[in-house]
């Protein structure tokens, strides 16, 4: 059985791992993808990553295999940090994440899964009191990234 995320942080490192995927890889995650039913979005990478992808640590394109993963697990256990709230089913709000969502999954030629689509699934978004916590640490960060440009 596989070890189950823990922080925000082990999600963040999974959905950069996630991003990696492109067209060009013969892996699981990519013949999967349109199988995916939970959706999340990490607005500081500008993409939608699945639970059963960014609920087990240390997850990579390479090593991902549904086989040994539990949707419901994952699931569970993202739940339980309180971070994500999912987006009220036909709802704009909804409307519009799912047409990004579609669009991030139409550059590998899938679609998004039926189960996300009627509801059954799903897509979440930051809550706003940690989406206002990732803006202070980019501007932070980019504050530092500056610094240290002026100091060089």
């Amino acid at each position: 059985m596989l070890d189950l995320i823990d922080t925000f942080e082990e999600l963040e490192e999974n959905a950069i791992e996630f991003a990696k995927l492109n067209g060009n890889v013969n892996s699981k995650t990519l013949k999967t993808l349109s199988q995916f039913n939970h959706w999340y979005y990490f607005p500081s990478f500008e993409i939608f990553a699945p639970s059963k992808f960014i609920g087990h640590k240390n997850t990579s394109i390479e090593t991902y295999s549904a086989d040994n993963r539990n949707g419901d697990q994952t699931q569970k256990r993202i739940k339980k940090l309180d971070l994500f709230y999912q987006i009220e089913h036909k709802s704009q709000e909804f409307d519009d994440n799912l047409k990004k969502l579609s669009f991030q999954l139409s550059q590998f030629n899938k679609n998004v899964s039926d189960k996300t689509i009627d509801g059954s699934g799903g897509i979440y978004i930051l809550k706003p009191e940690k989406l206002k916590e990732e803006e202070l640490k980019m501007i932070n960060l980019q504050k530092s990234i500056e610094d240290d440009l002026l100091s060089s």
